[in-house]
Order: C-alpha cells, then sequence, then structure tokens
C-alpha cells in the first residue's frame, strides 16, 4: 500500500515540477518576443532582428502548446 502511494506522489511530485519550469520559459519567451517586435535593442545589430523574431516566435508557440 505505501509503495503505491509512494509512486503516485513521485509521478506527482514529478508532473508538477516539468509543468511549473514552462511558466518562466514562456515568460522569458514572451519578452524576447516582444523585444523583437518593438525593435528597441537592435541599435547596433539590426540584421539580427529577423532570426531572433523567428526563434522568440518559435519558443512561444511551443512552450504555450507545452501549456495546454
Amino acid at each position: 500500500m505505501l509503495t503505491l502511494f509512494a509512486e503516485y506522489a513521485f509521478h506527482l511530485a514529478l508532473e508538477l515540477t516539468s509543468s511549473m519550469i514552462l511558466v518562466p520559459y514562456i515568460l522569458v519567451a514572451a519578452y524576447g518576443l516582444h523585444l523583437a517586435l518593438t525593435g528597441e535593442t537592435y541599435d547596433r545589430d539590426p540584421e539580427g532582428h529577423t532570426g531572433d523574431l523567428l526563434r522568440a516566435s518559435i519558443a512561444v508557440l511551443t512552450t504555450a502548446t507545452a501549456l495546454i
């Protein structure tokens, strides 16, 4: 009986920690997307804007689908 409860507790803890790590990741990805969309940090390197916009968009989309 105790091993069944311990296995459930471990599975719950694993699921909880893996879902909680997605919250800061989507916040960082969304902030990166915001910076890429506004272009406020591309004074020195405007060529990097398109690549960063693409990477930030992919990060936001994959994280949002993982949260759903």
